[in-house]
């Protein structure tokens, strides 16, 4: 892990910088994004995302883990600034990689409120 690395995990909300290497839950998960989540918790998220297993997976969906993610994602659409624009785009790579599990991509074509908000780009 490189030093800038650990020096903005270190001063994140999340915790230490052990907590950027360690495994997350679905249920921390889906806490992280309450509210408004720093890049720290999205880069987090993005992670597991990642890497889920589709039990875990099932779990962060049953959790309304993609509900917290589009409510995340919502809230910096109507900024302005640089930094939310980076804090918006963090979230779409959080999306592409629930969407890119088949777990993930069956729960959004499942759910017609979620394609409809994807096919209208209300992100």
């Amino acid at each position: 892990m490189s030093l800038r690395w650990r020096s903005l995990a270190s001063r994140s909300r999340v915790g230490s910088a052990g907590d950027a290497d360690r495994r997350w839950q679905p249920d921390e998960c889906v806490k992280l994004l309450v509210g408004n989540p720093d890049l720290t918790r999205l880069t987090i998220i993005k992670r597991e995302l990642s890497h889920a297993t589709a039990a875990w997976m099932t779990r962060f969906l049953e959790l309304d883990g993609l509900d917290a993610l589009f409510g995340a994602l919502d809230a910096y659409s109507g900024q302005a600034s640089f930094q939310d624009a980076v804090l918006q785009l963090h979230c779409v790579e959080c999306l592409r990689a629930l969407m890119n599990a088949r777990t993930g991509l069956d729960h959004i074509v499942s759910q017609p409120r979620y394609t409809r908000k994807l096919a209208e780009g209300e992100l």
